[in-house]
């Protein structure tokens, strides 16, 4: 993912989100990927008016989502995958 993807999936998907469930008032917690702390996102957040908070890049201890994409791929090199194919049905298992 590059940080015009991450823009993207702010913009078209966080946002809504946030808009319909918490009327705006949330905070996102972000580790300090090069694409979080983008020239391209910074700006956005900001004119955006979302408040984030930053944590290192892959901490698991701050950031829980990295356990779990560890957890993925042990999981999915456990399977000995050969093909694309066969690591989207390792994940689907997981």
């Amino acid at each position: 993912m590059n940080s015009e993807l991450y823009n993207e999936i702010l913009s078209d998907y966080f946002l809504p989100f946030g808009a319909a469930k918490y009327d705006l008032e949330f905070k996102l917690h972000q580790d300090n990927d090069p694409k979080h702390n983008s020239l391209l996102c910074r700006p956005f957040l900001n004119l955006n008016n979302i408040d984030w908070i930053k944590s290192p890049p892959k901490s698991p201890d701050l950031n829980p989502i990295e356990l779990v994409c560890n957890e993925l791929k042990d999981f999915v090199r456990k399977k000995m995958i050969g093909t694309g194919t066969d690591a989207s049905t390792s994940k689907r298992e997981f």
